[in-house]
C-alpha cells in the first residue's frame, strides 16, 4: 500500500480560520471535531485524531476508487477503527450547513459579517486583476445613527439596523455580497458591476432606507433615517483591497459633507478637508 498521503490530507488542507465564529487558530481541530462529531478533546488529541483520519480517508480512498470525505471517514474511523472514543455523533448535512452559516452571517441583520466581507473582497479584486474583470463597491453609513439609540434606545436601533439590512437584501443580487460591516455600517461588494450600475443600484438602496422608514414607525414612533453611500470601481486606480475600501470610504466621507443622505463617487472632485463621522 502507498505510503504516502495526497494533497487534501489534515495538514495540507486546513484552512485559515475566518469571520465570527469561526474556529479559533489554537483550538482549530478540536473545535471542528466538537462540530462535526460531539468529540470534546484537547487541542493535541484532536489534531492527532484527524490526522488519523486523514490517513484513514487516504486509505479509504485508495480501496474504494472514490474520495470517502472526511465525514464519512471520521464516522468509520471513530465506529470501528477506535471505537474506545465514546459518543461520537456524525452531524447531518443540514446541521452542518447551519454551523457553517452562523460562522459568516451577522445574526442581527442576516447579512454577511465582516470576516466573510474582508475575506471575498480580497478575491474580488485578485478575479478582476488577473482576468481583466470590473467590480464595484459600495459603503453604506447611517446619517446620525447615534440620536436614536439615545433618544429612544437600543432596541430602536436594532430594529433599525434590521430593517436597513432587509432593505440592502431587497436591491442586491444572488452574486453580490451584502455586509454589516460594523455598528451601522454596511459594505456591498458587486462582482462584474460598472461604475455606472454600482451608482444606480447605491442610489436604490439609498432611497429605499429613507423611504422605509418615512412610511412605517419604528416600535411606534415615527424615526428619520437616511444613509451616505461611497461608490469605487477596480480595478480603475486599484491593484489591492485595500485600496479599493479605500477610495470608496472617501468617497462615503466626502458623501457625509454637509446634508449627508447622498451618493459620493471616488471620481468626483474632493474638497481638501474631510469631516468626521
Amino acid at each position: 500500500m502507498p505510503t504516502s498521503s495526497p494533497a487534501w490530507s489534515a495538514d495540507r488542507a486546513r484552512p485559515e480560520p475566518s469571520g465570527a465564529g469561526a474556529p479559533r487558530p489554537d483550538r482549530y481541530y478540536a473545535t471542528r471535531l466538537r462540530q462535526l462529531a460531539h468529540l470534546e478533546l484537547d487541542e493535541a488529541e484532536a489534531g492527532a485524531l484527524w490526522r488519523e483520519v486523514g490517513q484513514h480517508r487516504w486509505e479509504l480512498q485508495h480501496r474504494l476508487g472514490r474520495d470517502v470525505g472526511q465525514r464519512v471517514a471520521l464516522l468509520d474511523y471513530v465506529t470501528n477503527i477506535r471505537p474506545q472514543l465514546e459518543d461520537p455523533q456524525i452531524i447531518d448535512g443540514p446541521a452542518l450547513q447551519h454551523i457553517e452559516r452562523l460562522a459568516v452571517v451577522d445574526a442581527l441583520t442576516g447579512l454577511l459579517n465582516r470576516g466573510y466581507f474582508d475575506t471575498q473582497l480580497a478575491r474580488e479584486v485578485e478575479r478582476c486583476r488577473r482576468y481583466g474583470a470590473t467590480g464595484s463597491l459600495l459603503l453604506l453609513d447611517l446619517d446620525r445613527f447615534k440620536p436614536v439609540n439615545d433618544r429612544y434606545g437600543h432596541e430602536a436601533g436594532d430594529e433599525v439596523l434590521r430593517r436597513v439590512g432587509a432593505v440592502i437584501l431587497e436591491h442586491v443580487r444572488a452574486p453580490d455580497i451584502p455586509c454589516r460591516f460594523g455598528g451601522d455600517e454596511f459594505a456591498v461588494l458587486l462582482p462584474d458591476t460598472s461604475r455606472e450600475e454600482a451608482r444606480l443600484v447605491g442610489e436604490r438602496i439609498r432611497v429605499a432606507i429613507e423611504t422605509a422608514f418615512a412610511c412605517t414607525p419604528v416600535q411606534g414612533r415615527f424615526v428619520a433615517v437616511t444613509a451616505s453611500v461611497g461608490v469605487a470601481t477596480t480595478p480603475e486606480g486599484s491593484s489591492t483591497e485595500t485600496s479599493l475600501f479605500q477610495r470608496a470610504d472617501t468617497a462615503l466621507y466626502d458623501a457625509k459633507r454637509g446634508r449627508r443622505d447622498r451618493l459620493g463617487d471616488d471620481r468626483a472632485p474632493r474638497p481638501g478637508v474631510l469631516p468626521l463621522r
